[in-house]
């Protein structure tokens, strides 16, 4: 099952759970952390790192800018191409660490979104509401 702060309808994007995300903020960073279960074999690895590639991609299309990543940790050995992390991340990257996580200035969190819609966010408030998600 997906770590989600809100449940979407319909059924997970992986019924068994196999990669589980979740996003903490401790003091000045943002971390989200990616668990890509074992069970995966020889997939774990491209799964990692496509939730990782997700992450930047999104947050950049959302922000309007990169992500203010400070850090880079992964539960595996560095890939044969790991030299492409740092210029894909552009920050410190840590190899066969305790967990895969993706650390970000927390500050980003705070600023306006470039392509924020106040008639959306009441769209989606409403929903909610209907919803009883708060």
């Amino acid at each position: 099952m997906w770590a989600a702060s809100v449940a979407a309808p319909g059924p997970p994007p992986h019924p068994d759970g196999q990669i589980v995300t979740s996003f903490s903020e401790v003091a000045d960073e943002g971390c989200y952390q990616i668990q890509a279960q074992a069970s995966l074999g020889e997939l774990r690895l491209l799964a990692a790192e496509d939730v990782l590639a997700n992450i930047v991609t999104t947050s950049r299309w959302v922000l309007g800018r990169n992500l203010p990543i400070t850090r880079l940790r992964c539960d595996y050995p560095a890939p044969p191409h790991s030299e492409l992390y740092q210029a894909i991340f552009s920050c410190p990257v840590e190899f066969d660490s305790a967990a895969t996580q993706l650390f970000f200035d927390a500050r980003i969190l705070d600023e306006a979104l470039p392509q924020a819609s106040p008639r959306s966010a009441a769209i989606y408030a409403a929903m909610c509401e209907q919803r009883s998600i708060s």
